[in-house]
């Protein structure tokens, strides 16, 4: 049921290289950007910086109205020797939503998926889902669901705020999973108490945090106005994986934005949605993209990348490739992932009465 209501919610300068294929690379740079959310001239590499053609927008029933709309979005890689730099900047034409209370230009969720050794599988080597030792999602969710206070005689109770979220896999008995094992802490006054438990810990056991900044401008909120919007985030490179002789290795990545218009709508890289199953399992990451084609022989450092060749003449989104159908992933890992927050705040109000 909380599945169902989960649902429901969603519904009521430089030059820039194409990504080749399902393909990004990370440049390497010792100076880190800062986590502010704006992009200034100069704080990333520009040999990656992609600009890539999201498709969608697709519906939720796995349809797309015809014909499919591409939207632009700017993805910055880069990396040190501690950390992966990501940041997403987009522009989003909103228009006003009459049936939907809550609707705003910050109506919209960024979803993140990593498959560290790149094996094709969602795994949980230690079967202890806060430790990230393969599968890692992160979602930002701009917009709150739910009701910080909801009176005592609501159907349903539950509040889940914005902010960033952290999914592992989960291979306990009985599950085999995405779970949230990490979010924003607690907020006084409100029934979201935080999500329980030690937090996201790397392989060794150590608590790792994945930093972020998000932002949109301009300010207020007019129907109709082009309003341009921007995610940083930090993935700490003790999740990727390393050979035998101790090489990082490429790893799996996709990622979706969900953002009303009108409705909420879905686009996706690197792939088109033909269908929606609302299906998921362990395989299900081989349908992912690869960030970094690290070289070998490299000290720990990603892949520094080279000068992108000229533009392909191919289909919109200069994909190289045939439709994956990565939309059956990632929608799917995201909704496992905010149906286990509301889980959360449901039982921690059960819990306080």
């Amino acid at each position: 049921m909380l599945l169902c209501v989960l649902i429901l919610a969603l519904v009521v300068s430089g030059p820039s290289a194409w990504a080749q294929g399902n393909e990004v690379k990370s440049c390497a740079r010792s100076t880190p950007p800062q986590l502010d959310g704006v992009i200034s001239q100069g704080e990333y590499v520009a040999d990656c910086q992609y600009t890539l053609q999201l498709l969608g927008p697709y519906l939720g029933n796995g349809t797309t109205p015809p014909p499919p709309l591409p939207k632009s979005m700017d993805l910055y890689a880069m990396n040190d020797r501690e950390y992966v730099y990501l940041a997403f900047h987009w522009t989003h034409l909103w228009n006003q939503d009459p049936g939907a209370s809550d609707s705003s230009p910050d109506k919209y969720a960024l979803f993140l998926a990593f498959d560290f050794n790149a094996n094709g599988l969602f795994e949980d080597n230690d079967a202890f889902a806060n430790t990230i030792d393969d599968a890692l999602g992160l979602a930002y969710l701009g917009f709150p669901i739910g009701n910080p206070n909801p009176p005592d005689n609501a159907w349903i109770k539950l509040y889940i705020p914005v902010g960033l979220y952290v999914i592992s896999w989960n291979v306990t008995a009985g599950t085999d999973n995405a779970q949230v094992i990490g979010g924003p802490g607690p907020i006084l006054s409100t029934i979201w108490n935080g999500v329980k438990g030690p937090g996201p810990l790397d392989p060794n056991g150590n608590p790792i945090s994945f930093p972020y900044a998000a932002s949109r401008s301009p300010t207020g909120m007019t129907s109709g106005l082009l309003y341009t919007y921007t995610v940083e985030l930090v993935v700490p490179k003790v999740l990727f994986h390393r050979s035998v002789d101790l090489t990082f290795e490429p790893a799996g990545f996709g990622f979706f934005l969900s953002q009303e218009t009108n409705s909420m709508d879905l686009w996706t890289w690197p792939s088109d949605i033909s269908t929606w199953n609302w299906e998921i399992d362990r395989q299900s990451a081989e349908l992912l993209g690869v960030l970094g084609d690290l070289v070998p022989g490299s000290t720990g450092v990603l892949d520094p990348g080279q000068d992108p060749p000229p533009v392909p003449v191919v289909p919109v989104g200069g994909a190289m490739s045939s439709p994956d159908k990565l939309g059956i992933i990632l929608p799917w890992l995201g909704v496992l992932a905010f149906s286990a927050a509301v889980t959360v705040a449901a039982s921690s109000r059960r819990r306080r009465k």
